[in-house]
């Protein structure tokens, strides 16, 4: 999901395929999570909004106009920081999933059956950190 002008890292470990209207960037010379961060701070987002282009719903973001985006080519060492951010509350949005999805489960286990049966579930699953 996304909106016209917001940059989003895929992260998946699989296979996908972008909506027509999506373009793809792989940048060479820098690093790629620190451009999707940059491509949404307010600097990247003036600099797009003035490309947008058409009107009544059917606007556009044409690949030659985001070539011309000017990114500030921060240190290498600042892009690797920024990437690590955003690879650490990727895997940290994971876990929340993975816990929030094994407690909904478990709270089903307490209703259908009992506390103890819900707690067993709990134990044997590999969300519980040691």
């Amino acid at each position: 999901m996304g909106t016209i002008g917001r940059a989003a890292p895929y992260l998946e470990n699989q296979d996908a395929l972008p909506d027509n209207h999506v373009t793809i960037v792989r940048p060479s010379e820098i690093n790629p999570l620190y451009l999707s961060v940059y491509l949404n701070s307010q600097l990247g987002q003036l600099q797009i909004e003035r490309m947008i282009s058409g009107s009544s719903g059917q606007i556009e973001l044409y690949p030659e106009d985001i070539r011309q985006i000017v990114v500030w080519d921060a240190p290498e060492q600042l892009q690797l920081q920024i990437a690590d951010a955003v690879r650490c509350s990727f895997t940290m949005e994971s876990r929340a999933s993975e816990l929030l999805a094994a407690a909904k489960r478990a709270v089903e286990i307490a209703i259908e059956d009992s506390e103890t049966a819900a707690l067993d579930f709990i134990a044997e699953q590999d969300v519980i950190d040691a």
